[in-house]
């Protein structure tokens, strides 16, 4: 058991360092956190960081989805979408001047100020990286001492990369013989693999696997981050 305890320990640990050196690296997403500490005073008027608005392919987001007949869309954040220099739509987005909350509305009950790397579990929530779980008491965990899954990690890092708008092909939704439509995360892990950022395994009888519920390794992780920084997503 001090095994097992351990090792979860160590891929806490390993994630929460992973996600501080691309916050580190990059300024649209480090700018846009910062605490009551800081001297920003709360007003409830702040607009929602974290809720879901809808990218149409000229650039404008919307809170509706189907707002003046818009039929294909990107579903992001508000943030990534004022992070990307996305426009508001004058129909249907009535708070657009307004600043985010420097406060992460989305709560973890389970994270207090003595948990291990609590600013950056804050940042994590206040981009929309991570959701966390809800759970039968409609409270939200982040669970940390959990360890990552592959299909997790892919969402954070399709996240991260700013939610880019991707419609798998045909090619895509055969890629990976174990990824179906019940994959949790199917699409961020579809586009994992259109990047080049992920390649799975090939087994014996010659098809491809992704293994969603695996653990992240770290020498995958040192590759997946490797491709990402490469990419020219980030």
């Amino acid at each position: 058991m001090r095994t097992i305890a351990k090792t979860q320990m160590i891929i806490s640990m390993m994630v929460a360092a992973t996600l501080i050196l691309i916050l580190s690296s990059n300024v649209a997403f480090a700018a846009s956190f910062q605490s009551p500490e800081n001297g920003i005073s709360v007003r409830s008027e702040y607009a929602d960081p974290t809720r879901t608005v809808y990218v149409s392919n000229s650039g404008v987001y919307h809170y509706v989805s189907d707002c003046s007949g818009m039929k294909h869309y990107t579903t992001m954040t508000l943030q990534q979408a004022r992070s990307q220099n996305k426009r508001a739509c004058n129909n249907c987005v009535t708070d657009s001047n307004l600043p985010l909350d420097p406060n992460p509305p989305v709560v973890f009950s389970d994270v207090s100020e003595a948990t291990p790397h609590v600013d950056d579990i804050h940042w994590l929530a206040s981009t929309g990286i991570s959701e966390g779980w809800v759970e039968d008491d409609g409270t939200r965990t982040f669970r940390g001492m959990d360890t990552v899954k592959r299909q997790d990690m892919a969402a954070f890092l399709y996240r991260i990369a700013g939610s880019p708008a991707f419609e798998p092909s045909e090619a895509d939704l055969s890629f990976f013989f174990d990824v179906d439509l019940s994959t949790p995360h199917r699409r961020e892990v579809l586009w994992l693999a259109s990047t080049g950022i992920s390649e799975g395994w090939v087994e014996d009888d010659g098809t491809r696997t992704f293994r969603g519920m695996d653990t992240v390794k770290r020498q995958d992780m040192a590759a997946f981050l490797h491709r990402l920084s490469n990419s020219g997503l980030v």
